[in-house]
């Protein structure tokens, strides 16, 4: 009888941890949104089938804030951080804290230019698609000036690095190219 009576109460402690584990499933079953807002995914129901199952860190849906400040995300080609950061530092000799100008023109309402500044960019590069190598800046807009603000929208952006002559800026991808691919390969 002792011996059934130890044998039940380990039963008893697996079954308990059982329970306990079951419980902490369920609860991490629960999905919480990372910030308040309105979901902008608008085919859920393809999505999201009931009885599909779900990986962890999937994306599930997209949420935005609507009433927080707005940001535009530019993938800048690697080969064109150069200009970028060489305009940052002569500001920052200049003792200039004035950040760079972005002119950008949304994909939705391309008649008009809107203006931002540079608020960050990125330390490192990731390959992203056919764009290869990009570098992301994130530059500060006025979400008020988007008749219509949509999260996700492509823009066409410049950032502004400062003056150059009208001969550099129209072949620079020019000499650049023969810079790389032909003189490096020679000398």
């Amino acid at each position: 009888m002792q011996g059934d009576r130890l044998r039940l109460e380990q039963q008893l402690k697996s079954i308990e941890q059982q329970i306990a584990l079951n419980q902490l499933k369920r609860q991490q079953l629960t999905v919480k949104a990372p910030l308040s807002g309105e979901i902008i995914t608008w085919d859920l129901d393809q999505t999201l089938p009931v009885g599909r199952p779900v990986a962890r860190g999937q994306k599930l849906m997209t949420v935005a804030d609507f009433s927080k400040e707005w940001q535009l995300e530019i993938r800048m080609p690697e080969n064109r951080m150069g200009y970028i950061l060489e305009a940052q530092r002569i500001a920052a000799e200049a003792g200039s804290k004035e950040p760079l100008k972005v002119t950008y023109i949304m994909a939705t309402d391309s008649d008009k230019k809107y203006e931002g500044e540079v608020k960050e960019i990125e330390r490192i590069a990731e390959v992203h698609g056919e764009e290869g190598n990009t570098v992301l800046i994130k530059v500060k807009i006025n979400k008020d000036d988007l008749p219509q603000l949509r999260p996700g929208a492509s823009a066409d952006a410049k950032v502004y690095c400062g003056k150059e002559p009208l001969g550099f800026v129209l072949f620079h991808d020019v000499v650049n190219f023969i810079r790389s691919k032909v003189l490096f390969r020679v000398f």
